[in-house]
């Protein structure tokens, strides 16, 4: 149930990459929790953002967890040598989202960035990677590929209330050799998991806890993939953007395994202990639109989401038989017919969330295009500036989706607002609950927002 982006270095942001669309198909009334901030339905803070999945989790007591990243602190942007740092933030709700917690800065003298959170009973582990530089004195782009990235996670046994947090502690087996890309985290039980790409080599990397997040093993190399990211300037390397689904004693891995977008997926029966041999859902173009995978598990099913240039696509695996099903479609592009829009060329970032036996829920970001241009064509100057989010679900395990809504709709003349889809995807209480980033064209606010 989870998502990620690639993202350069822009000006004490990021750039962002999501989706679109223009008609409510579905009777869903999403409403804007955080009433007490000054913006409703923001998660926090201006200046804010999302680049780890998941970023959503619900605790042991039933409240809500919730991160994001931000480069402006009590007034000041990160900067090198400041003593203001790029930093990762917790928080959580005890109130459906009404209102949130004072954010707990989790980093401490370094900068860091892509932070995912993953529950475990009353334990909440966040995870986030640390970097030596972030934007220089004055401005500049400071980020040194050549630098050490390392993964770090901090642990609460406390529902995530403030000081049950642990002390920050560094992923075993990490060298200057090994930093990863992007970060992705998923728990069933005491089974904790996160997982990232050897970006010098290609290993797909997997640390496990099997005690709610108080300790770590690994990495395990799952698989290799041959896809880099040479271009946003961010990882520097290979990158297959790993995704974890588990239910119980069952895991999937999930990832771009070559530069043409071949999605492959490994299955474990036992917890991590082993993976199976590689399963190829998507031939190719599976990192399309700078396109990523998604996953989740619950009861007998494990789930895997992916876009291409074509469409959004999930398949689902049975834990019972042991056995991937068909190719599901979520929707096709360009999406006109369907009633998103006649301007409609693509879209990516496919979240995936299971509910009961059969329900799947799906949140996607379409690009919504005046005609002139298509998804992330980079000859335009407003390159991603008309963007909605989307809501899909099906009751019949995929077989449909005949249901849609649209969160939030772009606007195809006056591009002040970009929607991202990095964010979360999550079923609280049997509703969706979504979390995504948003900004200007001008990258002068940046912000995470929230609707249930």
């Amino acid at each position: 149930m989870r998502r990620r982006i690639r993202w350069g270095v822009a000006p004490l942001a990021l750039t962002l990459v999501v989706a679109m669309a223009t008609a409510a198909l579905a009777a869903i009334t999403w409403n804007k929790p955080n009433l007490a901030a000054a913006n409703p339905g923001r998660l926090g803070p201006n200046y804010t953002w999302n680049n780890g999945d998941p970023v959503l989790a619900t605790n042991g007591d039933g409240s809500i967890s919730a991160a994001y990243v931000s480069d402006y602190t009590k007034g000041v942007f990160a900067c090198d040598g400041s003593g203001t740092y790029l930093s990762t933030f917790y928080t959580r709700s005890t109130d459906d989202g009404a209102t949130w917690e004072k954010a707990i800065r989790l980093n401490g003298s370094k900068h860091a960035d892509r932070i995912t959170v993953a529950s475990s009973g009353s334990n909440v582990v966040a995870f986030y990677m640390t970097q030596t530089s972030y934007w220089g004195c004055p401005g500049g782009g400071s980020l040194d590929l050549a630098k050490p990235r390392y993964v770090y996670y901090r642990t609460s046994t406390g529902n995530g209330v403030a000081g049950t947090f642990g002390t920050a502690t560094k992923l075993p087996g990490q060298t200057l050799k090994s930093r990863g890309d992007y970060l992705y985290s998923a728990a069933s039980g005491e089974d904790v998991y996160v997982a990232t790409t050897n970006t010098q080599n290609g290993n797909i990397m997997l640390w496990q806890s099997h005690d709610g997040g108080l300790t770590f093993a690994g990495p395990m190399t799952v698989a290799t993939t041959t896809a880099t990211d040479l271009t946003t300037a961010y990882v520097g390397g290979f990158s297959g953007l790993p995704a974890v689904g588990v239910s119980g004693s069952d895991v999937v891995v999930t990832y771009v395994a070559t530069p043409g977008g071949r999605v492959d997926a490994k299955i474990s029966t036992d917890s991590g202990t082993s993976f199976g041999v590689a399963t190829t859902l998507e031939a190719s173009g599976g990192n399309a639109n700078n396109g990523y995978v998604q996953a989740d598990g619950l009861g007998s099913r494990l789930a895997v989401s992916w876009t291409t240039v074509d469409g959004a696509y999930a398949d689902v695996y049975d834990t019972v038989s042991d056995t991937w099903g068909p190719k599901r479609t979520i929707v096709t592009f360009p999406d006109g017919a369907g009633g998103i829009g006649v301007n409609n060329q693509g879209g990516e970032g496919a979240i995936i969330a299971l509910s009961g036996t059969t329900g799947i829920s799906v949140t996607l970001s379409e690009c919504n295009d005046t005609g002139a241009s298509i998804c992330n064509d980079s000859a335009y100057g407003d390159i991603k500036t008309r963007e909605s989010l989307v809501y899909y679900s099906s009751t019949d395990n995929g077989a449909t989706f005949p249901n849609r809504s649209v969160i939030v709709t772009s606007n195809t003349t006056d591009k002040t607002t970009f929607i991202s889809n990095w964010g979360d995807l999550m079923i609280y209480e049997g509703k969706p609950f979504v979390l995504w980033s948003a900004h200007n064209t001008a990258y002068s606010a940046y912000q995470v927002q929230i609707r249930l």
